[in-house]
């Protein structure tokens, strides 16, 4: 059940656009902008000082970058902090290669596109926001910063584990173009797939259309609906409605022909990106111990910590990035705590907190707050965006049944989703006071 809300327009990421030819990329700009992107354009002899300077979230480079002037960029690229992109013109080969050998995020045509770069860009903008909830985190907690993440761009240190779901005839000859550096599983359908899916975790999932695309394609939406598996990178590999598999969910797409080494850098790229997100994962999670995890539920935050992190950072006026904050009750918790006492309701609270964490992204945090009152705290988030989501977890969560400790009977709870004013939250003394008191006032006849 959701109470209030609040619609803020907000930026989705920064991008700083290098182009040898800025009249050329006219259209894009005005695109990202109505998008939602905050667009700097730099010419290449100011791109190394305009990266330092505007500390862009995503790099897009191109058109118009060739030779010495490619290397250059591509350098600049390599050494920034942030994803990078090149748009190259169809047949560049020698653009690609070069590309592919400074291992950038990824390589489109260019203007080609044009239409589909909206696509490519969301997982990149999550990968930004990652980075920068992990700095925010590390500087709350006064611990010293690191980039976590940027490791090796193999697929074979350690072997890419990859699902291939298909009955195309080319699967055979897909997985001897991976092997040996990738291990490969099948699976002939989605129902199998789907299995597979829930009982180990791969690094990324490769779809092959046969007969049935939509199948597919619904597939697709599914992954990026679970709570579980949403950042899973899917590489859709298909002659035609390329741009139909990315708005459905899939991750990058190529046609069937595509070129051994231009498949084993789009899905290098997916699994550089997966790897790199599950160690911003672990990272942030070390922010999250004594003294700033709750006594109680250990897979949250206390309310101390988030309001040191609210006085560092929501009180910024100026942020060009959206904060969404929602408030959650649990009813059913005091309950367990009348009949069976303190020690079945904190073990009920905790195992809440775990599934809250599992559940929502890496980049959110979740903070108990006191008794059956959490608060999620969701980086770069529109408030509708974040009611959507929280809602749909707490629906996960309402159809959980809980085994608390020294109870023995199913126990489930009632979860409450209140979104908050960013504006009240951001002038309260305390932004934890300000929620609870949120809270009880939009639950108080509950």
């Amino acid at each position: 059940m959701t109470f209030g809300g609040q619609r803020t327009m907000h930026t989705v990421a920064t991008i700083l656009l290098a182009t040898p030819h800025p009249d050329a990329v006219a259209a894009l700009l005005t695109s990202l902008s109505r998008s939602g992107y905050a667009c700097r354009l730099t010419s290449p002899d100011t791109l190394s000082s305009a990266i330092a300077q505007e500390a862009p979230d995503i790099l897009l480079l191109g058109p118009g970058f060739s030779g010495n002037l490619l290397e250059t960029a591509l350098h600049s690229a390599a050494n920034a902090p942030c994803p990078a992109l090149l748009l190259a013109a169809p047949g560049d080969e020698a653009a690609v290669l070069s590309a592919q050998e400074h291992a950038l995020a990824g390589i489109l045509p260019w203007p080609d596109s044009i239409d589909a770069l909206p696509y490519y860009l969301h997982p990149l903008t999550r990968l930004a926001t990652m980075q920068s909830e992990l700095a925010r985190r590390q500087q709350t907690c006064h611990l010293p910063a690191t980039a976590a993440g940027h490791g090796n761009p193999s697929l074979s240190d350690p072997p890419a584990s990859v699902l291939i779901i298909s009955t195309h005839p080319s699967v055979a000859s897909l997985q001897a173009t991976l092997a040996p550096e990738v291990d490969v599983t099948t699976a002939p359908d989605t129902f199998s797939a789907q299995s597979l899916m829930e009982g180990r975790r791969f690094d990324a999932c490769i779809m092959v259309p046969d007969t049935d695309r939509e199948a597919l394609f619904d597939l697709c939406l599914q992954i990026r609906r679970n709570p579980r598996l949403f950042n899973l990178p899917v590489l859709f590999l298909d002659d035609e409605q390329p741009l139909k598999a990315l708005s459905m969910g899939a991750s990058h797409g190529l046609p069937l022909s595509a070129s051994a080494a231009d498949l084993r850098f789009a899905l290098r790229t997916l699994v550089q990106r997966q790897r790199q997100r599950w160690a911003l994962r672990q990272a942030m999670e070390q922010t999250r111990s004594a003294p700033f995890a709750s006594p109680i539920a250990r897979e949250a935050y206390n309310s101390q910590f988030m309001d040191q992190y609210a006085r560092a950072f929501l009180a910024e006026r100026a942020h060009p990035h959206a904060f969404a904050i929602v408030g959650l009750l649990f009813a059913g918790v005091d309950a367990i705590e009348h009949e069976f006492g303190a020690d079945a309701e904190q073990n009920l609270i905790a195992q809440i907190a775990q599934w809250l964490t599992l559940l929502v992204r890496a980049e959110d945090m979740v903070v108990h707050l006191d008794g059956a009152r959490f608060c999620v705290i969701l980086p770069d988030t529109p408030p509708e965006e974040a009611a959507l989501v929280m809602n749909r977890i707490a629906g996960v969560i309402s159809n959980t049944d809980f085994a608390v400790r020294d109870v023995y009977r199913v126990v489930t709870v009632w979860p409450y989703v209140v979104p908050m004013d960013l504006t009240l939250c951001q002038q309260a003394p305390s932004l934890a006071t300000e929620v609870i008191q949120v809270l009880e006032s939009k639950t108080a006849l509950l």
